[in-house]
């Protein structure tokens, strides 16, 4: 019987299973925090990743202006940008984001079109022309 707890504490302490012990804990702990990154909080950081700083910018390339036979131009290239703000992505201070990004445009000559339903005189209010489904479609969206 001696030898036998002889040979279960030489093997215990041997360093090749004490590694193999330390391995295994280190993959348990390594596979646990896998889990909850992917599985348990996954969505969560799925959503605050594209929140951040997911851009769509698609260029086309410029083609040349079609001129008729009298050299007048028919068709021009003229560069258009449209600017859409996300709904999904929450900000305390959009306003003043709204409000710098105006201020910019002005400050390089660009002129835009706000067809934002709302009043520009107080007291400030919706402002729909029409039946009552286009106010209900805009609050939908």
């Amino acid at each position: 019987m001696k030898l036998f707890i002889g040979d279960i504490f030489r093997f215990i302490t041997n360093r090749l299973f004490i590694s193999f012990v330390v391995m295994c804990v280190m993959f348990y702990v390594l596979a646990a925090k896998l889990f909850d990154l992917q599985i348990i909080n996954g969505e969560d950081f799925q959503f605050n990743l594209r929140a951040t700083f997911e851009q769509n910018i698609s260029l086309k390339a410029t083609r040349g202006t079609i001129y008729d036979r009298t050299g007048r131009p028919l068709a021009v290239n003229e560069s258009a940008f449209i600017l859409k703000l996300d709904p999904s992505v929450r900000s305390d201070d959009i306003n003043q984001k709204i409000l710098n990004m105006m201020d910019l445009f002005e400050k390089n000559g660009e002129t835009y079109i706000d067809n934002f339903p709302i009043t520009k005189e107080e007291p400030f209010a919706f402002d729909f022309t029409g039946t009552g489904t286009k106010e209900s479609r805009w609050k939908r969206i």
